[in-house]
């Protein structure tokens, strides 16, 4: 059964629990209806598309934001909102629904100036430390864009006086971060040839969509 495309989050669903990938990409049994912040964060990346796309104003509760974003609609280069990647295994683009497309993933900001390249994701949760996510892009923007040299990538939290995490990939590290993807799926390819997805308990199993049902839930 396949689990393909991969993304930066199935990825790390499987790394935090085998057994929820199984419910939710494999044999399918459990859907995500997502959480209340996850609904939330949704809603503010759709605002934030719609006022940086066509200059639809934005609701009372996120003008605060609009200094940021006319910022990035001034900035120089051409501008992509929600800018969906996707490559095949050879690393080469493909379309989003492409039958043969191994990973994909999102830039919530992506921009091309020449052979500079920027991708950002805005964040509406809690700052974290984990660069996956941006690595990954940088490669999907290397990839969709071969005129760049470097990737300026960042996250930026908006409910948080924390910095935004920002690390400038060059072309030369490609090679090194698809390498790290591909031991990454390797992973995922194999448990799932052997068809078994050991249960992984954690804090996080409360908001499984499995957690009522799942036998190795740890409980509250």
């Amino acid at each position: 059964m396949s689990v393909y495309p991969l993304s930066f989050s199935r990825i790390q669903t499987f790394y935090q629990c085998p057994q929820r990938f199984d419910y939710q990409y494999v044999t399918k049994s459990h859907k995500d209806a997502g959480s209340t912040a996850s609904k939330f964060g949704n809603r503010v990346h759709e605002a934030f598309e719609l006022y940086l796309r066509d200059g639809t104003p934005l609701p009372e509760e996120l003008v605060i934001f609009q200094p940021v974003l006319d910022k990035v609609a001034s900035a120089p280069g051409d501008k992509y909102y929600e800018l969906q990647m996707a490559v095949k295994r050879d690393r080469t683009p493909c379309a989003w629904d492409d039958p043969e497309c191994w990973i994909r993933g999102v830039a919530d900001v992506g921009v091309v100036h020449g052979t500079r390249g920027t991708a950002a994701d805005w964040k509406t949760g809690k700052p974290k430390e984990d660069t996956d996510q941006l690595k990954l892009m940088s490669a999907l923007m290397f990839a969709l864009f071969p005129e760049l040299e470097t990737v300026d990538t960042s996250y930026v939290w908006l409910y948080h006086k924390a910095p935004p995490n920002k690390i400038t990939y060059a072309r030369s590290e490609v090679d090194d971060i698809w390498r790290y993807w591909e031991v990454r799926a390797g992973g995922i390819d194999a448990v799932v040839e052997q068809g078994v997805y050991p249960a992984k308990s954690s804090g996080l199993c409360p908001w499984c969509p499995a957690y009522e049902t799942c036998p190795s839930a740890r409980r509250r």
